[in-house]
């Protein structure tokens, strides 16, 4: 190389899907990740040149994950010595204290190619947004209303976020395959997987009542889409105001309960009894198609088509072991238990603020998981300045908080609705029909506190001063209308308490806040 002036060290540029390639004898052998970068398999055909290229002075790095090395200079330092070159664009895999880490290569200097060896190289590291992330890891802001088409590969995930809707309204997403198969999932953590989601579209689409529970903390509802295969899909998310179907002056069909116009009707009775069948599961199916329904052996689940069903049997009847080592009969049985009481599951210590497990929910006191507190928050808290009175202090002045719901009976936060309540009360008030005055809610309210006091809520442990089953007795409705009016007639008034009954769990919750506060 010395006699044929050849530039050192030799560097080759690889170019995919060209008809040229190595004359003669030999071979070439290259690592995986640049195989990865070229997006080529075995049997591929790459083109190799020989190219000479200039000495790097400095590098941006912007890490593709959420690990922050503490110490990136000594990281770099360790790592970058396995490369001899370094192109913009390429996204290449360094070892941390962690576990493997990707690294883009986001900007190079003095040009988008470069060698790294015998080299001064001034390093830099900026971290991305997730608008900047490769198109697999890219998360996407949804919007209400909107319909997003995309691809997804077989056993790979698109990911997306919903930010703002209406808390009053449930929500509803649907998803519609037009080649493959693939599903949602839903969580209020980031992105969701098959095996740790709270939502998912397994059994048809997902409509959230603005209700829920796990809705009430989350700022944030992210969505992943899973293809069991290789997939074209539109998703959307909406909510909309629930109407009655009217019938009016139609006839259903006995046969397929479609509502057919009354001189069609002949018509549509001939072709219904020859062409459609009923299944006993409610199916709706052409004849020619009916070889190919099925009905679970297990469960009372069925569909169309082997493929359906070996996906049926892979959600639901194929057993599964978390990482805690606890076994469960199904995928979905699985999920709820990832994300509620796996001693693995990822909190946020409200004492000691770092990302650890929760710990094992079945060793702690029922009065401890009324106050939602974990294990790990337990321990962690009895060992700060006198746990039992941080913690009761707390429980005081949410009691004494004006930004909790304004229902004396609940403790949650407060919604965006007139009147401060929770989402849980509020719910049973909300009405999609025009209210411009607000006089029909305020009907509404009323209604609602009288009968409390006429016919009672019938939870046996409802402490409500203003509920029939509280108090013992029933009132008459002239007395109820009478206790109700003066509240209805304040409502503008925020100290004047509306006082709803609310379901045994929450109840629980207020009876705990209350006797930590004594």
């Amino acid at each position: 190389m010395t006699e044929l002036n050849i530039f050192h060290p030799l560097t080759f540029r690889l170019q995919a899907g060209e008809k040229t390639l190595f004359s003669g004898e030999g071979e070439a052998r290259i690592p995986h990740w640049i195989s990865r970068s070229l997006n080529v398999k075995d049997g591929d055909i790459i083109s190799v040149s020989l190219e000479e290229l200039p000495k790097g002075e400095k590098v941006v790095l912007a890490p593709l994950g959420e690990q922050q090395p503490s110490d990136w200079s000594a990281l770099l330092e360790s790592q970058l010595r396995s490369f001899t070159t370094l192109t913009k664009g390429e996204v290449i895999e360094i070892s941390c204290s962690t576990g493997p880490m990707k690294v883009l290569i986001k900007s190079l200097e003095p040009e988008n190619a470069v060698t790294i060896i015998d080299t001064d190289l001034e390093t830099d590291v900026e971290y991305m947004t997730s608008a900047a992330i490769t198109k697999e890891d890219e998360v996407v802001n949804m919007q209400l209303d909107q319909s997003l088409r995309g691809k997804v590969d077989e056993n790979q995930y698109r990911y997306f976020e919903l930010e703002s809707w209406n808390r009053e309204k449930p929500l509803i997403w649907t998803l519609d395959i037009e080649k493959g198969d693939a599903d949602i999932l839903i969580s209020t953590s980031s992105k969701p997987t098959i095996d740790n989601h709270v939502w998912s579209t397994y059994t048809g689409p997902i409509e959230i009542n603005s209700t829920n529970n796990a809705l009430t903390s989350a700022t944030t509802l992210h969505m992943s889409i899973y293809g069991f295969r290789s997939s074209v899909f539109i998703v959307s998310v909406t909510q909309f105001s629930p109407q009655k179907d009217t019938h009016e002056g139609r006839i259903q069909c006995s046969n397929c309960k479609a509502w057919v116009p009354p001189n069609s009707m002949l018509l549509h009775s001939n072709f219904c009894s020859r062409n459609i069948i009923r299944c006993k599961c409610g199916d709706i199916i052409k004849s020619s198609e009916m070889p190919e329904h099925w009905h679970c052996d297990i469960c009372n689940g069925h569909g169309m088509g082997p493929l359906s069903k070996e996906k049926h049997i892979w959600v639901f009847h194929i057993s599964r072991t978390c990482t805690c080592f606890a076994e469960f009969a199904s995928l979905p049985q699985l999920s709820q238990h990832k994300h509620t009481a796996c001693p693995e599951k990822a909190i946020t210590c409200r004492y000691c603020h770092l990302l650890v497990p929760q710990g094992d929910l079945s060793t702690l006191p029922q009065h401890t998981l009324l106050s939602s507190l974990t294990p790990h928050e337990v321990s962690c808290g009895s060992r700060t300045t006198n746990y039992l009175n941080v913690h009761t202090q707390l429980h005081v002045l949410q009691q004494r908080s004006m930004s909790k719901c304004r229902n004396s009976n609940c403790c949650r936060d407060p919604a965006e609705n007139p009147y401060r309540l929770c989402a849980m009360c509020f719910g049973p008030l909300w009405s999609p029909i025009l209210d411009t005055d607000g006089t029909k809610l305020r009907s509404r309210i009323e209604r609602r506190l009288v009968l409390q006091l006429v016919r009672g809520c019938g939870r046996k442990n409802c402490r409500n001063s203003l509920c029939a089953t509280a108090i013992g007795t029933s009132l008459p409705t002239k007395e109820a209308n009478e206790m109700a009016k003066p509240i209805v007639e304040n409502l503008g008034d925020e100290t004047i308490d509306l006082p709803f009954c609310v379901d045994e769990t929450t109840q629980k919750k207020m009876d705990v806040h209350k006797d930590a506060a004594i």
